[in-house]
């Protein structure tokens, strides 16, 4: 049987820096535009948010979301997690199985309250993962550019900033309001980490 799955599709592409190969804010700004210029080629897609399953009849059928608690990325000690995502919106998801779905059973990590999928589950035993396709997606929402770390006593810190990597492509420079974000940004994150 064939199910339609509604929900976002999370876009996200992420780098890590140790914590000594960052030299001052100039050198960030540079590991930032770098991750901001490879973000369309290497971005890995997820679903999240998911708000409804149907059938092929278009009937619902209920579901159950698990929020494990757990966070999508976790920075090692001593090192600095660099990233962008956007979400898309009313994204649909094709899903097959060889059974009647009852209730399926869905696990979520979180990422700035996005809820990202980490398994579908056929139902609450866990013993048959479900496989979703993308389908259509609806219009883009928040587009963000953050920064997560872990301090010496497991304390996790984290910033975000409205950021939109359209249009910026490999050998282009940003343009000047984006550059002084970037470069706010970069000087913000020294002076959190003490650099």
């Amino acid at each position: 049987m064939r199910y339609e799955v509604i929900g976002y599709e999370l876009n996200i592409y992420h780098t890590s820096l140790k914590f000594k190969e960052i030299k001052n804010s100039k050198n960030l700004f540079s590991e930032i535009k770098k991750m901001h210029l490879s973000f369309s080629d290497n971005r890995e897609c997820y679903p999240a948010n998911i708000q409804e399953i149907m059938d092929d009849k278009c009937s619902d059928i209920k579901f159950e979301i698990c929020d494990t608690k757990k966070l999508l990325l976790i920075p090692e000690k001593q090192t600095l997690i660099l990233g962008h995502y956007f979400t898309y919106e009313s994204q649909s998801y094709s899903l097959e199985t060889d059974q009647v779905l009852k209730k399926p059973y869905i696990e979520t990590k979180d990422l700035f309250g996005e809820n990202v999928v980490d398994n579908i589950y056929f139902d609450k035993s866990k013993k048959i993962v479900l496989d979703m396709e993308p389908e259509d997606s609806g219009e883009g929402t928040g587009e963000q550019t953050f920064y997560i770390w872990v301090d010496s006593k497991n304390k996790s810190f984290f910033k975000t900033i409205d950021f939109s990597v359209i249009g910026l492509e490999e050998g282009s420079d940003y343009e000047d309001d984006k550059k002084e974000t970037v470069e706010n940004f970069s000087n913000q994150l020294c002076i959190d980490l003490d650099i």
